[in-house]
């Protein structure tokens, strides 16, 4: 696998021309085909990223006014990763 990748990233501008340029300027293919090659270069080369995350905050108005400093910084400090440094 790593011996594919060399190779790859050797011929990096051939596959750029395979996938974004050979597409779009291939005159066989219709306007909906280039639209389709284009959006899936796009989710190839920039594919979408998720991040989901859960909080635990006070049922009421009342206690997350009633958080001091101390107490949000614990509920950020929550939210990291372990590994990941914290915001002074």
């Amino acid at each position: 696998m790593q011996l594919a990748r060399l190779r790859a990233q050797e011929r990096a501008e051939a596959f750029a021309t395979a996938v974004v340029d050979g597409p779009l300027d291939d005159p066989e293919l219709g306007s909906l085909s280039r639209q389709k090659a284009a959006i899936a270069a796009l989710e190839l080369l920039y594919p979408q990223v998720h991040a989901s995350l859960e909080l635990e905050l006070p049922e009421d108005a009342d206690g997350v006014q009633g958080m001091g400093w101390e107490d949000m910084q614990r509920l950020a400090s929550d939210l990291l990763e372990p590994g990941t440094p914290e915001v002074p």
